[in-house]
């Protein structure tokens, strides 16, 4: 039998529905309460159909402990948790996640203070079609506060909308995302003060998020799930502003360990087979600190392992416009147009043999305040088109490039590595400096 649910309430607490075919939830307030994990505005599981419009959705604040356990975790709650939803379309709604709580404690484990992300939206089995609509306005919670004097401790912002898609179960369902306008804002950062000696290697840290810290948010998180990129996914943003929250505090009074404190990326996406940009503002979130020195800022977006088209928008951040690297992943970057701080390509060493992906970047136009092409392995560019201030060449891999009309190069400067360029005009030389490399 078919099972219809709609929601119609001016204010209620938190809801938890499952199982229906269909549910519309309009014209509603929620507000999260309890303990997390069960202090999301609204949570919605195992739906053929759900249509969310004219709510506002607020995800409820962590807690406060000063007792010792095994497990501590006073996270926000998100506004609006969707998991095995066929598909979502929500317009005119404004979804807040939670703050994240207070921790004081003394603990060998890794207690957590994050805050709720504005959308949370996940999928294991079956597949996922998710459309923002016009009158969105999704915001991650700030982070909470951490005080562990024996261990570990993260107090991260949460996410504007964050999409996830991390394991072998759900690795060949398909999904599409459609974005058409809309506000995502990643909240701040909060305050962590830890212990801990524990040093992550970059590709885990890439993966998982596995440092600790208090690093902001994401306007829109989108992550695959490395490895699993067979599975036809796509993300299209037609329009809208994406922001990454500002980092927060961070103190690791062990100076062996790790500690993070920067600014989130307006859109932070991995292993995704596709992503078509065709517009939208992407702004990288500010500084944070970590044991008293300024924190990197945040990218307008950031991606990793994906194949991306860009046909118009503007990208700035404190680290960046635009980054995009590959692990796994042949991936390529067709850029057509848009503004970009800097936007740099990067192809970072594996850590399975068989897989070695290369970052590739065809440039038909746009303007570039430098276009950087890094890493200890090897970078493609074809650049047709468009304006670049400087072209950078960084670390030890070869840059293969081909450089042509009408594209034009304000200068270039070699820091390492190889670079083998073609169709290079003479003009090209007049402002080139060679630091090193070949």
């Amino acid at each position: 039998m078919n099972r219809f649910f709609s929601v119609f309430v001016v204010m209620a607490a938190s809801c938890t529905l499952a199982f229906a075919q269909s549910t519309n939830i309009v014209d509603v307030q929620l507000v999260g309460s309890g303990a997390y994990p069960t202090n999301h505005a609204a949570n919605i599981e195992n739906v053929s159909d759900l249509q969310v419009s004219g709510s506002t959705l607020t995800g409820g604040s962590g807690g406060t402990t000063t007792e010792t356990g095994s497990v501590i975790t006073e996270s926000g709650g998100s506004g609006l948790r969707v998991d095995n939803t066929g598909s979502t379309t929500i317009s005119d709604t404004t979804l807040q996640g939670g703050a994240g709580g207070t921790i004081a404690v003394g603990t060998s484990s890794s207690p957590e203070a994050n805050a709720g992300h504005g959308l949370q939206l996940s999928a294991s089995s079956g597949p996922t079609d998710l459309s923002l609509a016009a009158g969105v306005a999704a915001t991650g919670g700030d982070g909470g506060t951490i005080s562990n004097g024996e261990g570990k401790g993260k107090a991260f912002g949460g996410d504007g909308v964050h999409i996830e898609f991390n394991s072998a179960a759900d690795a060949n369902n398909p999904a599409n995302i459609e974005i058409a306008e809309g506000t995502y804002q990643g909240g701040k950062g909060g305050s962590a003060t830890f212990n801990s000696n524990v040093k992550e290697g970059f590709l885990s840290t890439v993966l998982s998020g596995t440092q600790n810290g208090a690093r902001g948010g994401h306007g829109l998180y989108v992550f695959e799930g490395f490895m699993y990129r067979e599975s036809p996914r796509t993300l299209s943003i037609t329009n809208g502003t994406f922001a990454g929250g500002a980092g927060g505090t961070a103190v690791n009074r062990n100076t062996a360990g790790d500690v993070i404190a920067y600014g989130g990326s307006g859109v932070y996406v991995g292993s995704v087979s596709a992503v078509n940009i065709s517009g939208g503002t992407f702004i990288g979130g500010a500084v944070g600190s970590t044991n008293g020195v300024a924190a990197s800022g945040g990218y307008g977006a950031t991606f990793w392992d994906s194949n991306v088209a860009i046909s118009d928008g503007d990208f700035s951040g404190g680290a960046g416009g635009l980054f995009f690297g590959s692990i796994y992943y042949d991936s390529v970057a067709n850029i057509s147009s848009g503004r970009f701080d800097s936007a740099e390509f990067r192809t970072i060493t594996t850590d399975v043999a068989g897989f070695q992906g290369k970052s590739t970047a065809n440039i038909s136009g746009g303007d570039f305040g430098s276009v950087i092409l890094s890493g200890a392995e090897d970078v493609d560019a074809d650049i047709s088109g468009g304006s670049i201030g400087s072209l950078v060449f960084n670390d030890a891999g070869t840059r293969n490039v081909s450089l042509s009309a009408p594209a034009t190069v304000s200068s270039v400067v070699q820091n390492g590595g190889t670079a083998n360029i073609t169709q290079w005009s003479d003009h090209h030389f007049t402002d080139t400096t060679i630091n090193g490399g070949t």
